[in-house]
């Protein structure tokens, strides 16, 4: 799966895990990712827009 920071148009290539657990932590959330993916994509904020793309 693709994702793409829309703020810095940054992308990174990422592994599909599994679902997210279905809490309220969770709440509005599409995808969560690992924190070197997070450095990757020049992310400054916990919560940011992503562009998700999936490969089959």
């Amino acid at each position: 799966m693709k994702v793409r920071n829309e703020l810095n148009n940054l992308e990174v290539f990422v592994r599909v895990v599994g679902p997210l657990p279905d809490t309220g932590v969770n709440d509005k959330i599409v995808i969560k990712i690992s924190k070197s993916a997070y450095d990757r994509l020049g992310a400054i904020d916990p919560k940011f827009r992503v562009q998700v793309t999936y490969y089959k």
